[in-house]
């Protein structure tokens, strides 16, 4: 995007009038959620003297779409959340899902539109839709799944060979992509033994139960364990498993590491746990030069500082701070004179 472009985002943002309006949206979504309120009342009322708001809004959304800051996009994709909570106008409505799918949010669109339920549109505009989220749509387990275009390109890059980290927000789905690639390529026989590293035994025990769930039908052909024991029964395996029990499990386990995930790769900056990992590390490049690790961790930084530890030259990664989940912390403070008067303020 151009300087001028972002010096106008930059403008709107510091006006008053905008945070004024911002507020004024986060507000009244967050009353419309609480039904209890006598908000919902004067929710009429306030929609006929508020269009003018919204539309300020959604425009300015738009424009913080172009941006290439994740920050300015996420703020364009809580308005267009927000907005479709609060307004009952199916144009802006319909504005609001568009502007999710420009901003390649299309599981996000999906649920808006699901949410609102059939607003007419254009023939040229059901086209486009249609051909933007195809573009999108993978096979996951037998099942058309549309993706982020985050999401698309991770998908696309963990079928590679190459070393990776992907970096993102917890909410970004980096976890559910590499449950999925990695469980989908041990049935098919690609891959027949897995790590998958985590930091603390409560996700240990959530990731290792997520395989269990997606290899089920597999069974008798595919083990999933989060103890370090070999089971020469099974010639597929996926081992979830923390630093120390991998430790443990390199000292008898003697097969070939077709793939390696670390889950909160952050970690291996602490001291003594990161210590231990990047000994596992070493040992596993050793014992298979060709194996292909995965790092995920949330906005971290310095990838390729990891490169030496898995004797690599450089590791593509795929980053962003734009998160499909809206998240919103809002202050309420009571005036103690008059309890029943709220004060919303965005955190």
């Amino acid at each position: 995007m151009n300087t001028l472009a972002n010096e106008v985002i930059n403008q709107i943002k510091s006006r008053l009038e905008f945070k004024n309006d911002l507020g004024f949206l986060f507000a009244h979504s967050f009353l419309q959620k609480h039904t209890q309120t006598s908000f919902s009342a004067l929710q009429g009322k306030i929609e006929s003297d508020s269009v003018v708001i919204y539309k300020r809004l959604i425009e300015s959304a738009y424009l913080f779409s172009q941006s290439e800051s994740d920050e300015d996009k996420n703020l364009a994709q809580s308005i267009a959340y927000h907005l479709n909570i609060i307004t009952s106008d199916n144009y802006l409505k319909q504005l609001s899902e568009n502007l999710l799918r420009a901003l390649g949010n299309f599981p996000g669109a999906s649920y808006l539109q699901e949410k609102n339920g059939f607003i007419p549109e254009t023939f040229y505009a059901y086209l486009k839709r249609s051909f933007i989220e195809n573009e999108n749509k993978v096979k996951i387990a037998n099942k058309e799944i549309i993706l982020t275009n985050f999401q698309k390109k991770v998908w696309e890059s963990l079928h590679s060979n190459v070393p990776q980290a992907i970096s993102a927000p917890t909410s970004a789905g980096k976890s559910f992509l590499v449950v999925e690639m990695l469980a989908n390529r041990i049935i098919s026989g690609e891959l027949n033994s897995a790590i998958y590293i985590a930091p603390t035994r409560a996700l240990v025990n959530e990731i290792t139960q997520k395989f269990i769930n997606k290899t089920l039908p597999y069974r008798n052909e595919v083990r999933v364990t989060s103890i370090p024991t070999i089971n020469d029964e099974y010639y597929k395996q996926i081992f979830v498993l923390t630093q120390e029990r991998l430790q443990v499990l390199l000292d008898n386990f003697k097969n070939k590491i077709d793939i390696v995930v670390i889950d909160e790769a952050q970690s291996i900056s602490d001291e003594i746990r990161g210590m231990i990992l990047q000994d596992c590390l070493d040992k596993i490049s050793i014992q298979n030069p060709d194996a292909k690790y995965v790092f995920l961790a949330p906005g971290a930084e310095g990838f390729n500082d990891l490169a030496d530890i898995i004797g690599v030259d450089t590791i593509h990664v795929e980053k962003t701070n734009l998160s499909p989940v809206v998240q919103n912390k809002i202050i309420i403070k009571v005036d103690p004179a008059k309890e029943n008067n709220l004060q919303l303020s965005l955190l």
